[in-house]
Parts: C-alpha cells; sequence; structure tokens
C-alpha cells in the first residue's frame, strides 16, 4: 500500500511539475507576443510621427521660400530693377523651384523613413503571431513529453510492483 501511494504521489508531483513547465512556457510566449505587438504599435506611431514631421518641415521650407522671395523682390525695387524684369523673374523662379525641390525632397525622406518603420511594425506584428505560436508548439511538447514521462515511470513502477507480488 505504501509503494502505490508513493507512486501516486510521484506521478502526480510529475503531472504537476509538467503544469506548471507548460503554464511558464504560456506566459513566456504571451508575454513576448505582448511585447512585439507593442513595439508594432510604437513603430506605426512613429511612422506617423515621421510623416506629419516631414510635412511640418517641408510646409516650414515653403514659408521661408515665400519671405526670401519678398526679400528679394523688395531689393530689387530698392535697387531700381523693375520686379517684372527677365532678370527679376529668373531669380524668383530659381528661388521657387529649389523651394519646392528642398520641399519635395524632405517629404520623400520622411514618407521613406514612415515606409521603413511601418515595415518593422508589420514584422514586429509577425514575430509576435511566431511567437505565439511557438508557445502553443512548446506548451503541447511539454505536456506531451510530461505525459510520456509519466507514463513510463507509472508503467516501470507497475511492472516492479507486480515482480514485487504487489498489484
Amino acid at each position: 500500500m505504501a509503494f502505490a501511494t508513493a507512486t501516486w504521489l510521484t506521478l502526480a508531483a510529475m503531472a504537476a511539475s509538467t503544469a506548471v513547465t507548460a503554464y511558464g512556457i504560456d506566459t513566456q510566449a504571451k508575454q513576448e507576443e505582448a511585447n512585439l505587438k507593442f513595439q508594432a504599435a510604437q513603430a506605426d506611431a512613429d511612422a506617423k510621427a515621421e510623416a506629419g514631421a516631414a510635412q511640418v518641415e517641408a510646409m516650414r521650407i515653403r514659408k521661408a521660400a515665400k519671405a526670401q522671395r519678398a526679400q528679394a523682390v523688395a531689393a530689387a525695387a530698392a535697387s531700381g530693377i523693375d520686379v517684372s524684369s527677365p532678370t527679376a523673374l529668373k531669380i524668383d523662379s530659381e528661388i521657387v523651384a529649389n523651394s519646392e525641390e528642398d520641399a519635395g525632397l524632405t517629404m520623400m525622406q520622411g514618407s521613406d523613413r514612415a515606409k521603413r518603420l511601418n515595415q518593422q511594425a508589420s514584422a514586429d506584428r509577425i514575430g509576435a503571431s511566431a511567437t505565439r505560436t511557438a508557445g502553443k508548439i512548446n506548451v503541447a511538447s511539454s505536456l506531451l513529453s510530461g505525459a510520456s514521462s509519466t507514463a513510463s515511470y507509472g508503467s516501470s513502477a507497475w511492472k516492479r510492483a507486480k515482480q514485487n507480488g504487489g498489484g
């Protein structure tokens, strides 16, 4: 009887150990998944911020160009140059072209940074999903391994008991 009780206690301890291990694996996988989802959300927010910052910078460039154009017109007029002359119009055209080029490049760079951040967010979401799947697989593996060990121990204990005249 003592042998049977000890065997059952051992089997119960093995099952509990397996359950605790599976719970730990599952908890860790859930936490890693949550971390990756948070990183993805942060990357999404950073992408929006990058795009917004690029738009603000492009507007600042255009505003500065407007001020530069006004200064150029004022300087030309103060010098006695006709502001409608080909030279004045060429200067104005160059200021506009340069500022639009700078503003356009700023927008493209912001868009590129935003795209990279969006790609990182996507990769983080894929990683979160893969982590969760791996966690489920590891839990199942742990449970199967524990069940196998418990069954093996139970079988050998039963055989020992039978050989010793018990069971």
